[in-house]
């Protein structure tokens, strides 16, 4: 009788401590996530609480506790990544605006097909700088020459989504006295 008494008195603990583990490994998430920014000490607990429960109940307790334990992790966990973005203090953490097309740069097919096209410095290129050309204005590089303001130019070429223009033809270039 008094053995049996110990017995049930040591389950009885492991089940607490396993609950207290789950508990406190759950509370140290939450404080990593909402408190603590960055992946730190309180995450690594966390982890360690968690799995350190899972294996304390199936250890001690049995496989079937031990397979209630993580069944019952997987579905608090589930749960939590279903709710959590929904709550008030996520809504607060998580970006909800798009990407507005008329901020987005120009795609390269759409600068591609700028090759060959005139357009006037609107500002000095030395090297970078803006030109206008259909009355729409872009970042542009030259190949290292300096391009007064107003000047004819002509876009040469496109890498990446950099623009490369050249002083026109048409353009006499400007006299050292």
């Amino acid at each position: 009788m008094r053995l049996q008494q110990v017995e049930r008195r040591r389950i009885i603990e492991y089940y607490i401590y396993t609950i207290a583990c789950l508990v406190l490994g759950l509370f140290m998430l939450l404080l990593e996530i909402f408190i603590i920014p960055g992946f730190g000490i309180a995450g690594i607990f966390s982890i360690l609480l968690l799995v350190g429960g899972c294996v304390l109940a199936w250890t001690q307790l049995g496989t079937g506790p031990g397979l209630m334990t993580i069944i019952v992790s997987i579905v608090f966990a589930v749960l939590f990544l279903v709710f959590l973005p929904k709550t008030r203090a996520a809504r607060k953490m998580i970006l909800n605006q798009r990407h507005v097309e008329d901020t987005m740069s120009p795609d390269r097919e759409e600068l591609t097909k700028l090759i060959g096209k005139k357009g006037k410095a609107a500002s000095t290129l030395r090297p970078s700088g803006v030109i206008e050309i259909d009355e729409k204005r872009y970042d542009v590089l030259t190949n290292g020459e300096y391009i007064e303001k107003g000047k004819d130019v002509v876009v040469v070429r496109v890498e990446s989504n950099s623009i490369f223009v050249e002083l026109s033809k048409d353009e006499p270039p400007k006299q050292l006295p």
